[in-house]
């Protein structure tokens, strides 16, 4: 009688475990807030910028892009070109699109203005990548990052001139899939938790 209780026991706990492992709501990655005490780079016209950032989990399904940028003049910005790519401005293309910028806001005392829900839906698997952010319809500069060690890894173009800079100031939203590995573990102990348990009630 116990044993055939703690099998459909052992059973359930474990599909319920695994269940709840595939995916999540994460911030995907996150270079930190701009500043608009240090350089900021004009991504409008025929100008760009390109920042490094990785996937950390064996699945990022991104979902929006959160950046800080500042309006040198007005507030006419009504576009902007987006690409992951393998490379700063170029290699093998991921994901690519246009999107309206959303409604603008302040979001410190110093006029800061974030950027919310830019249209950046991609699958991406682990490894590193680099967004690419060009083609704004207005004046809009995209705010260095004020964390010091966000930079090596970003990029500006400007009259078709590469130029290293230190990062810019981004956060990437969506749903993250554990590693294999971490998969595996998880399930090993709900495999063992089912195992103690199911041994008391024989006991």
């Amino acid at each position: 009688m116990k044993m055939r209780f703690a099998l459909p026991l052992f059973v359930c706990m474990f599909s319920l475990m695994i269940s709840a492992v595939p995916a999540h709501a994460d911030t995907l990655y996150n270079n930190g807030t701009g500043s608009e005490f240090l350089d900021m780079w004009d991504i409008s016209g025929t100008n760009a910028a390109s920042n490094q950032f990785t996937c950390d989990f064996a699945n990022c399904n991104t979902q929006y892009l959160e950046f800080d940028a500042t309006f040198p003049g007005d507030y006419s910005a009504q576009h902007v070109n987006w690409s992951i790519t393998s490379a700063p401005f170029g290699g093998t293309t991921f994901a690519s699109g246009t999107s309206t910028l959303p409604q603008f806001y302040v979001c410190d005392p110093d006029g800061i203005v974030c950027l919310l829900d830019i249209d950046f839906a991609a699958s991406l698997t682990n490894g590193t990548y680099y967004v690419n952010l060009s083609g704004v319809d207005g004046p809009l500069e995209w705010d260095t990052a004020s964390h010091p060690l966000n930079g090596n890894n970003a990029y500006y173009m400007t009259n078709g001139v590469t130029s290293q800079i230190q990062g810019s100031g981004f956060l990437i939203r969506g749903d993250s899939v554990p590693e294999p590995g971490s998969i595996l573990l998880f399930g090993s102990g709900a495999v063992g938790l089912a195992g103690m348990l199911r041994r008391r009630f024989l006991s």
